[in-house]
């Protein structure tokens, strides 16, 4: 019995209109089809090597391997998140900062303010790497 998957990746606006699709078969993992799918956006997209852009990306590409060519390729960077990730990596000596989102649910007068702290640090298993700790704050309904 054979059995095939595809994998489709999607790059998507920060406003999340979708502007890439390709399809592929399971030959290739998905921390190799990153850097081919980054360098075919690139092309099609006429954004040129020395525009900076920002994936988010599933937690899926994590590999020491893969954050080191990030690190080492000019103009890419990456946004994803780490398995296992615990509150207590909060320190409060650290400078913290505040955001807020506000979020629209099912009816657009049902409105959700997001509001959360966040730190800036070195990552402790790779420093040429800044990991954000976040700590959410206060959601509120607003009517």
């Amino acid at each position: 019995m054979a059995d095939k998957v595809i994998n489709t990746d999607f790059i998507h606006t920060k406003e999340g209109l979708p502007v890439y699709l390709n399809n592929g078969d399971t030959f290739d993992d998905m921390r190799v089809r990153f850097f081919k799918d980054v360098k075919r956006f690139r092309k099609i997209a006429n954004i040129d090597d020395n525009t900076t852009i920002t994936m988010c990306i599933d937690r899926g590409i994590f590999s020491a391997e893969v954050f080191e060519q990030v690190v080492d390729t000019d103009n890419l960077h990456i946004v994803t998140w780490e398995k296992g990730y615990k509150k207590d990596m909060w320190n409060s000596e650290n400078e913290t900062k505040t955001g807020y989102i506000i979020k629209t649910r099912n009816n657009k007068q049902d409105k959700k303010l997001i509001s959360y702290k966040y730190q800036e640090n070195k990552w402790n298993k790779n420093n040429k790497i800044r990991q954000i700790s976040t700590h959410i704050n206060v959601f509120t309904y607003l009517v």
